[in-house]
C-alpha cells in the first residue's frame, strides 16, 4: 500500500503567519462589504505546485492586499512594505491546519505593487509571496 501525500491549507497557514507578525492591521480571507476595518490585511491564494519527492513540499503564492482609507498610499504601502520585510526574515514557522502540522519553510517576495481600488478609491498595495511548506499527516 502506497502512502497518501497531504499538502496544507497553505492560504491558512499564511494567514496565522500574518496574524503573528503584529502588523497593526485586521487580517483575514475578504475585505468586509461595509465599512471594512482599515487598515486591512487581505491573504488570496494565487497558486500552488506541489513538488514530489523524498520529502513533498508545496510551493504557494499568496498574494497579501493591503488597504488603507481612501487616498491613504503612505499607510498602503507602509503595511506593504511591513509584510515584504517580515517575509524577508521569516523563520520556519508552524501552525495546525485541517491536514495536519504545516510549516512554511521560507518565503521569497515576488513583487510589490502599488493598485488602487478603482470604484471606492481605497488604498491598495499588494505583495506576492512565494512559500514553501510541508504538512506533517498521520494519514499513510
Amino acid at each position: 500500500m502506497s502512502a497518501v501525500i497531504v499538502f496544507g491549507d497553505i492560504e491558512l497557514a499564511a494567514l496565522v503567519w500574518a496574524k503573528a507578525q503584529g502588523f497593526g492591521a485586521q487580517v483575514g480571507f475578504a475585505v468586509p462589504n461595509k465599512t471594512p476595518p482599515l487598515p486591512f490585511l487581505q491573504v488570496t491564494l494565487i497558486s500552488e505546485v506541489p513538488q514530489f519527492g523524498d520529502t513533498p513540499l508545496v510551493n504557494s503564492r499568496i498574494q497579501f492586499s493591503c488597504w488603507a482609507k481612501v487616498n491613504d498610499k503612505a499607510t498602503a504601502m507602509g503595511l506593504a512594505r511591513a509584510v515584504a520585510t517580515a517575509a524577508h526574515l521569516m523563520s520556519p514557522f508552524t501552525t495546525e491546519t485541517p491536514q495536519g502540522a504545516t510549516t512554511l519553510h521560507g518565503a521569497n517576495v515576488d513583487q510589490t505593487l502599488w493598485i488602487p481600488e478603482p470604484d471606492s478609491a481605497l488604498a491598495r498595495a499588494t505583495v506576492d509571496v512565494i512559500f514553501t511548506a510541508t504538512t506533517s499527516s498521520e494519514e499513510g
